[in-house]
């Protein structure tokens, strides 16, 4: 058994938020493993999540952006695992085990995604800007890395904070491993249209 949490942001997106949950609990992850972070929803986001009995619920009276919704979410309960993911993503089954058996002292999580990496990095990286690197909608890591990476990077307000924590890690000498998982469906940038 794994000591671990789910973290996820929220912006408005009631519909995916309880999709998400409800998989979440139906996959096996206990309620109390759970941590959303609120950014300002508007739409009963904030009511549902208050009846739900997760782990943690933060609200926040302003949008922060995921990255530092992420950083709030794990300081709240510091397990020795964490999966961050986005909440138009539907779960089901042994996905926990796929992502923290593959993560090791790096990150794991759905595969495929290729960046054309911009600035100073790309030609710093093992396989420069061809590199592999993990969707951002749902990946994992260990305490250690994020306490070493200082978490998310805050000052990115919309996208590419995943894609940062990977090159920091990377950057580092840590492994950056994409899997297969079919336990996992990400609804599509629904969340970014709101």
């Amino acid at each position: 058994m794994y000591d671990y949490s789910v973290t996820f942001a929220t912006l408005n997106c009631l519909d995916y938020t309880k999709k998400c949950v409800e998989s979440l609990l139906a996959s096996g992850v206990d309620a109390s493993q759970i941590v959303a972070v609120d950014n300002a929803s508007t739409d009963g986001t904030q009511q549902y999540l208050q009846q739900c009995g997760l782990g943690e619920v933060i609200f926040n009276r302003q949008n922060l952006s995921c990255g530092t919704a992420w950083n709030q979410g794990i300081l709240a309960q510091q397990r020795e695992w964490t999966i961050v993911m986005n909440n138009d993503v539907i779960c089901s089954c042994s996905f926990v085990d796929l992502l923290i058996s593959n993560a090791g002292s790096g990150v794991s999580g759905v595969g495929g995604r290729k960046e054309q990496m911009i600035g100073a990095y790309s030609e710093e990286l093992p396989g420069g800007k061809d590199s592999e690197w993990v969707q951002g909608w749902c990946f994992c890591f260990h305490r250690d890395l994020f306490d070493d990476l200082i978490g998310f990077d805050e000052s990115m307000k919309y996208y590419f904070s995943d894609l940062d924590f990977q090159v920091r890690a990377k950057l580092k000498g840590m492994p950056i491993t994409p899997v297969s998982c079919q336990d996992l469906w990400h609804i599509g940038h629904a969340t970014a249209k709101k």
